[in-house]
């Protein structure tokens, strides 16, 4: 990770994406792994939209909470500015919620992280978190 930063030193839209994100933690859905997570995108809009995780018991079949602020945002942008999510120990996305935000932005797109127990932010980029992301696009499959 680049860059952490207590919540308190979060400027302007930034902080505005965090606590959007901690916002949308408390709509979780998760019985079964205890791990709420929330979600804010930035559109290339200016818009913010939300998510948060939904479990079922087949875990294959969840969504996620960057997934299902990211397919919010689909309804009127394709490009995401800065992605924030909120989870107990800040972890990052996963490798599928990482490749599905590789669909939608920059390589060098803020990813902020934050963590209800410490208060800590993580900024990183998408490029840190993911290398090596799958082609996308018509010519993916081209050598």
């Amino acid at each position: 990770m680049s860059d952490i930063k207590k919540i308190e030193e979060l400027l302007g839209k930034e902080k505005e994406l965090i606590l959007a994100a901690i916002d949308a933690q408390a709509h979780a859905y998760c019985p079964y792994s205890d791990y709420p997570v929330g979600a804010a995108v930035l559109s290339e809009s200016g818009q913010i939209q939300v998510g948060w995780n939904v479990e079922t018991v087949s875990f294959s079949e969840s969504t996620h909470a960057e997934q299902n602020a990211i397919c919010r945002m689909l309804k009127d942008d394709r490009i995401i500015k800065v992605i924030a999510f909120v989870s107990k120990d800040g972890g990052a996305p996963c490798g599928h919620c990482r490749q599905i935000i590789s669909e939608f932005a920059a390589p060098d797109i803020k990813i902020l992280g934050f963590s209800t127990i410490t208060n800590i932010v993580t900024k990183s980029t998408l490029s840190e978190l993911l290398p090596f992301p799958m082609k996308t696009g018509k010519n993916a499959l081209k050598n």
